[in-house]
């Protein structure tokens, strides 16, 4: 399950859009800069870039510490230092090649001072296919341990009447790749098997195919594997991220959005869970489904226990599975 983000974290991205307030500095008026940009249509495989402004609204000077980028082929140029009061201009590149249809890429800009919260920058724009990759550049895997499966991956040229696949480079041991036997034409495609016998775990692994494209050379495929064990916890970890005292004492709601969700599953038959221990300042409330082979754990936070600091334990669960008796769940956050 795809983890929530705490307490407002969305409203904050949004105050930053149109003011600044860091409490005790008197920041000056921050001009209106645009933090979008749209680059229209382009055809694969052409670098289109932009440059940003930002602005340091601080009576000192303050450093850019890195730029993140959220997008393989997304690149930045800046420079370090803003001076105060001054704006700084951050360009932004991106290599198309391994892009196509509608597109977003984000530069999210980080800053040594902790007065200043992170910038988040957006390309957006439509990029013209001249070689699909069908049903998309990666490959997921859900399996469980003894497990086999397969995927195909196609590659469709719009421009090219022979495409080839020259070569296949695994960045990764966890799964197999061959190149598919099809009849010479525009379509090449290749078969991303994993195998039985891996261990339980998540593999977050790649998968480079050259061709004798005359535009775009390499496609580059994210390949995922999740083996699970007989009995499976989702997510094997619980983060509740940042966490605000003062916001949580305003608004005590807040409680119940920062609630995180595991699923505990076995493969075959019906579980039992005898007991449910924890030091950390949270209860669990179990609710188990009709069959019995699953449950799922509400994780509450107990306000009126946390302490500012990181939010760091276990979570034990014991069950009455031969394999798995004890079931540990990692937790973590941060309370401010």
């Amino acid at each position: 399950m795809q983890q929530r983000p705490v307490l407002l974290a969305v409203a904050a991205a949004a105050t930053l859009v149109t003011s600044y307030f860091w409490g005790d500095a008197q920041p000056r008026p921050r001009p209106t800069h645009a933090l979008v940009h749209d680059f229209g249509e382009v055809q694969q495989g052409e670098v289109v870039s932009h440059t940003f402004t930002v602005h340091n609204p601080l009576e000192k000077a303050v450093s850019i510490e890195r730029v993140d980028c959220s997008v393989p082929g997304l690149s930045a140029r800046f420079k370090s230092t803003l001076a105060p009061g001054h704006d700084g201009a951050i360009h932004v590149s991106w290599d198309t090649g391994a892009m196509d249809g509608e597109m977003q890429g984000q530069a999210t800009v980080r800053f040594h001072d902790d007065q200043l919260p992170a910038v988040v920058l957006t390309l957006t724009g439509h990029v013209s296919t001249l070689l699909e990759v069908v049903p998309g550049r990666a490959a997921y895997f859900s399996v469980y341990q003894g497990e086999t499966a397969q995927r195909r991956i196609r590659l469709v040229s719009h421009d090219a009447a022979l495409l080839r696949i020259e070569k296949l480079e695994a960045h990764g041991t966890h799964f197999t790749a061959s190149v598919a036997d099809l009849p010479p034409g525009p379509e090449a495609a290749v078969d991303v098997v994993v195998p039985s016998g891996l261990a339980p775990g998540r593999f977050v692994e790649s998968l480079v195919v050259r061709t004798n494209h005359p535009v775009v050379t390499e496609v580059r495929l994210a390949v995922n594997v999740l083996v699970k064990a007989h009995v499976h916890v989702s997510p094997e970890v619980v983060d509740f991220g940042q966490v605000s005292l003062s916001q949580l004492s305003r608004m005590p709601t807040l409680t119940e959005l920062a609630t995180q969700t595991v699923i505990i599953r076995k493969r075959q038959g019906p579980l039992t869970i005898h007991a449910i221990s924890t030091d950390l300042p949270l209860s669990v409330d179990v609710f188990p489904s009709d069959d019995g082979s699953a449950f799922r754990l509400d994780f509450r936070l107990n306000p009126t226990e946390l302490n500012p600091g990181p939010l760091q334990g276990v979570v034990e669960i014991e069950t009455d599975d031969a394999e798995h008796p004890q079931l540990r769940v990692p937790v973590r956050g941060r309370v401010d």
